[in-house]
């Protein structure tokens, strides 16, 4: 009579376990200090050229100045704004979802994908009437702004800004800034157009003679697309 044999495979050892996440780890690390290293080479790189600006920016090039995140640290009032905004029309409190730095409309679709279109115009109305609460938080960016002065007596400077103009406006005077900028371009202006291509046609600039002073990498990609030199975009 033939017997069946039962094969039985056994389960991963611990030490392979233990080996398997250990890999995974570093591969992780590896990577989120890649990643670290390219930033940081990008920012080297930008201060460098932000101490030879001086001979870099010609006479009549036009500077661009984004305000969140890049003139104005605007992240703290922002996001106690949001949270408070959020309560109100949820009727909850979701911090532990909302838990980084900067909270915006695309995060909030992101994370909390089951709201309506109703509740998310109403906690963004509603974020705005609290940033008045919050403004104390906002404050200036040194760095930025002391490029800002180095020019504005010299050179057209222009705040370009994806904020509504109320918001943008109340910051700015809250902060004695409003009337630092020979123009303002706001999301009020845009009319479905990125703030660049809006500012170069409302302002009639010549794309060659624009200087871009950004925080985000999808909005410098926007000023290349609008036509600007990728050599006059700098990342703070």
């Amino acid at each position: 009579m033939i017997m069946a044999t039962t094969i039985t495979y056994p389960q991963a050892s611990l030490v392979e376990v233990a080996l398997s996440n250990l890999c995974r780890e570093l591969f992780d690390f590896n990577a989120a200090l890649v990643t670290s290293s390219l930033k940081e080479d990008v920012c080297t790189r930008d201060m460098h050229r932000l101490n030879s600006l001086d001979w870099q920016v010609s006479a009549g090039d036009v500077l661009l100045f984004d305000m969140d995140g890049t003139l104005i640290d605007t992240d703290a009032c922002n996001t106690k704004a949001y949270k408070a905004a959020i309560e109100v029309v949820l009727g909850g409190d979701y911090a532990e979802l909302l838990d980084i730095s900067r909270i915006e409309r695309r995060v909030l679709r992101e994370r909390l994908s089951w709201i309506s279109e109703k509740q998310l115009a109403d906690i963004i109305a509603l974020k705005e009437k609290f940033y008045t609460q919050f403004i104390d938080e906002i404050s200036i960016i040194s760095s930025t702004m002391e490029i800002l002065n180095r020019f504005v007596e010299t050179h057209k400077v222009v705040l370009v800004t994806n904020a509504r103009r109320g918001r943008t406006m109340q910051t700015l005077r809250h902060l004695y800034l409003e009337n630092t900028f020979d123009a303002i371009v706001t999301k009020d202006d845009c009319n479905g157009t990125d703030k660049f291509t809006t500012a170069i046609n409302i302002l009639g600039l010549n794309p060659n003679k624009v200087w871009v002073f950004e925080n985000e990498e999808v909005q410098a990609m926007a000023a290349v697309a609008a036509g600007i030199n990728i050599n006059h975009i700098i990342l703070r």
